[in-house]
């Protein structure tokens, strides 16, 4: 899916390793003893797995229930799930574009991890386009 839907090998190269699960998560992190605790980042509450940083966190659904809403209001009906996050969806139609968004939203909220910020859908619109 990363090869299909976009040309940017940095993006391509974080969705391989989000699929592989080599995304440096603090409970990763704490395993190896580079940070002092495995809670998630953001709600600091659970710990910070893939599927939590980029599914479960509350703070994480309320990024993909925005970008849902704006896909909506464009008129391109998506249902987001782990697995559609994960890995990507498989649309008839606009699924390389669907798949291209979802990898910059999971690479935009990464990113916010290690910026110590809280990711929002309104900062991750406000990005200047590639």
């Amino acid at each position: 899916m990363p090869y299909i839907a976009t040309i940017d090998t940095l993006i391509q190269s974080f969705q391989y390793k989000t699929i592989n699960r080599t995304i440096p998560t603090n409970k990763l992190l704490f395993k190896c003893k580079l940070t002092c605790s495995t809670l998630c980042d953001f709600c600091s509450c659970n710990i910070e797995t893939i599927i939590h940083l980029f599914w479960e966190c509350p703070l994480i659904q309320d990024v993909w229930n925005s970008l849902k809403s704006f896909l909506q209001e464009k008129g391109i009906i998506v249902q987001f799930t782990v697995i559609n996050v994960l890995f990507g969806m498989n649309l008839k139609k606009h699924y390389n574009c669907i798949n291209y968004i979802i990898m910059l939203m999971k690479y935009f909220i990464f990113g916010s991890k290690y910026r110590k910020e809280i990711p929002t859908f309104y900062s991750f619109k406000k990005l200047p386009a590639c």
